[in-house]
């Protein structure tokens, strides 16, 4: 009986731990859309990566960090990041903005159609 009390205990601990990187994470995202609106482009990526140390498989931090690092004309960067995003959900529905992030950074480097 103890058995399935700290069973259920270890779930639910689990759970709002979860929850609360999550929430942290969507935190640090928003925080450095905010930062990317106003032209801090290092700044927010900066929170981009504080987001990615809680959760390296986060789309929309290196979506939202690949965007930022266009603006910066970091075109290898942006590339890499977004390949990264197509190797973690290659069928996922956020992809559709972070694939045109992609081909717009090759199309600055004078390679279209890549």
């Amino acid at each position: 009986m103890i058995y399935k009390y700290n069973l259920l205990a270890f779930l639910f601990l689990t759970s709002v731990f979860t929850y609360a990187q999550s929430d942290s994470e969507e935190k640090l995202v928003g925080e450095g859309i905010s930062l990317h609106d106003k032209g801090e482009f290092k700044a927010a990526i900066t929170k981009y990566d504080k987001a990615l140390s809680e959760n390296p498989e986060s789309i929309l931090a290196l979506g939202e960090k690949a965007y930022s690092l266009m603006m910066l004309n970091k075109y290898e960067e942006v590339i890499k990041t977004c390949k990264k995003c197509f190797k973690i959900a290659p069928n996922s529905d956020e992809l559709k903005t972070i694939y045109t992030t992609y081909a717009n950074s090759y199309d600055m480097m004078g390679q279209p159609g890549k």
